[in-house]
């Protein structure tokens, strides 16, 4: 196997065209390299005093079809493909009148970018790249006697490569080239289907590819031994593909988890009233602190007088709304890792400022995207994936059935309330909640009967500092109560409002005990499972 490739022959054809005139002017003039080139690429190189090919010059065939037939030619990818190791390789190069082609510079046409921009459906078709990406795969499957260079930030890489070798380049920096050649046309081709694949029979498709781009390198994931890095998903509406960070320290795993649940929390609570404000705070993925109200500032306040503000330290706050002084004021009080808004005020920038560890997240307004990818949850472990729809039913009024005792107006939009937020826990979760407000929480148990009893206890703590009446509480659930054992233990509390998901095989004796308990329990008809 050669190791070492001394360059003679480079094609070049650069949508980005960053920093291309000073690396094809070193390879030319330093190297001797002779560069084939095409449309715009070949006119800017000539115009800047670069000794340049045409393609067609050099196939002797014009380009047609506007443009979408240049390079898609036996001369050009019988030098990119030739294994010169193998004589029928050599014969066959000869065959077509080719020459080797040592170096492959080429990134492709923007179809990110064309989607983003609006642009007709048609306009985002055309920028839908063939010969780049034919040219690219060619040269990295040839990788032993071809350098394939993608990524502008690769010139001075491979430049300095020859530097070191006396004009030659390295097996070694060719492969690491084909290995990263094969992620960007796999990636591009992601973003590609990704974008035409809107329709509703997306679970029929026997094949999917999901594209993602590098946001962060993570110090660690969720623990120090472990690796992790923060991905965006091209074409979806991810709330963190877009913001800006006022201060701290860069963020970390566990940090970005607990915020897109933060976040995924306070914005579903617009269903209720859009102009209510909703503040979340979460600890290890779930909410302990939230309040609804008509402004950030009381939201704030009502989460964290009621809620469990020890768990809250340490936390990551969500609110769907702006920050200003007051509020600051009070954020600062606690040390929370991360501080998530719409906006902020200056004067409340300069507060939070004063903690210096402190993430402040000013999300930015996202393209609205009706890409499949953001209806979807993904969860990969041990080289398997799950894919499911995102839960995206919102129980309304209207489904919530009364089946024991009786519910003013108050009373269903606190049903309605608690239901709503019961969502974001995680299985199998209890929640308590008073005016608008989480009190306690049971999440995360294997038991439903024990969730129930870890909510109850943390509500009757609460209720005594609070001087809250407990028969003034709400108790949701994410799933149906299996036996009648549950509404013993929520009785036994002194807790008397209770809404759950119906679909139990002894909901009427579940029914039954409410009544014998003077319980008001109402039914809605989904479960929401959260694991």
């Amino acid at each position: 196997m050669q190791k070492l490739v001394t360059p003679k022959l480079a094609l070049v054809s650069v949508s980005d065209k960053t920093g291309i005139v000073d690396f094809c002017k070193e390879l030319n003039q330093k190297h001797g390299v002779k560069i084939i080139s095409t449309g715009g690429t070949y006119k800017l190189l000539v115009e800047s005093g670069v000794e340049a090919v045409e393609i067609s010059k050099y196939t002797n065939s014009p380009e047609i079809m506007d443009g979408r037939v240049k390079t898609l030619h036996p001369k050009i990818h019988a030098g990119l493909l030739c294994d010169i190791d193998k004589q029928e390789h050599l014969d066959g190069m000869k065959l077509v009148e080719a020459e080797k082609i040592d170096i492959v510079v080429v990134n492709l046409y923007p179809f990110y970018k064309t989607v983003q921009s609006g642009a007709s459906e048609e306009d985002i078709i055309e920028n839908i790249d063939i010969g780049g990406p034919s040219m690219l795969r060619s040269a990295a499957k040839n990788f032993k006697h071809t350098a394939v260079i993608t990524d502008v930030e690769d010139y001075n890489t491979y430049l300095q490569n020859l530097s070191e070798n006396n004009g030659s380049s390295t097996l070694n920096l060719r492969y690491n080239f084909c290995k990263k050649t094969f992620l960007h046309t796999a990636y591009y081709d992601a973003i590609i289907s990704t974008h035409l694949c809107k329709d509703d029979d997306f679970f029929e498709k026997s094949n999917i590819a999901i594209p993602l781009q590098i946001s962060q390198h993570l110090r660690y994931g969720e623990n120090p031994q472990q690796k992790a890095n923060f991905y965006t998903v091209p074409l979806a509406s991810s709330p963190l593909s877009n913001f800006t960070q006022l201060g701290g320290k860069e963020l970390s795993y566990n940090n970005i988890n607990d915020s897109l649940s933060a976040i995924e929390s306070v914005t579903a609570f617009t269903s209720i009233n859009n102009l209510k404000k909703a503040v979340c705070i979460v600890k290890h993925n779930n909410p302990c602190c939230f309040g609804f109200a008509a402004s950030e500032l009381e939201a704030y306040t009502n989460a964290i007088t009621n809620g469990d503000s020890l768990s809250a330290f340490g936390g990551i706050v969500a609110i769907n709304g702006a920050i200003n002084e007051v509020l600051a004021g009070e954020l600062v009080k606690i040390f929370y890792e991360v501080i998530i808004c719409f906006d902020i005020t200056e004067a409340a920038k300069q507060i939070l400022q004063t903690k210096k560890n402190l993430r402040v997240l000013v999300l930015k307004q996202n393209i609205k995207s009706n890409s499949i990818i953001n209806n979807l949850k993904i969860k990969i472990s041990s080289g398997a994936a799950l894919v499911q729809a995102n839960d995206n039913f919102v129980v309304s009024k209207s489904d919530i059935n009364i089946v024991s005792g009786a519910a003013g107006l108050e009373q269903m939009d606190e049903f309605l309330f608690a239901i709503l937020l019961v969502k974001y826990l995680s299985s199998n979760a209890i929640c308590i909640t008073y005016k608008n407000s989480l009190i306690a929480v049971g999440c995360g148990q294997t038991s439903r009967v024990d969730a129930v009893k870890i909510a109850c206890q943390k509500a009757e703590e609460k209720c005594k500092i609070l001087g809250i009446n407990p028969a003034n509480l709400t108790l949701a659930s994410d799933a149906f109560f299996p036996f009648a054992d549950n509404i013993d233990a929520i009785a036994s509390y002194g807790i008397v409002n209770v809404i759950v998901p119906s679909g139990s095989i002894k909901d009427g004796e579940v029914i039954e005990a409410a009544k014998q308990k003077n319980l008001n329990l109402a039914f809605v008809p989904n479960r929401f499972f959260r694991h």
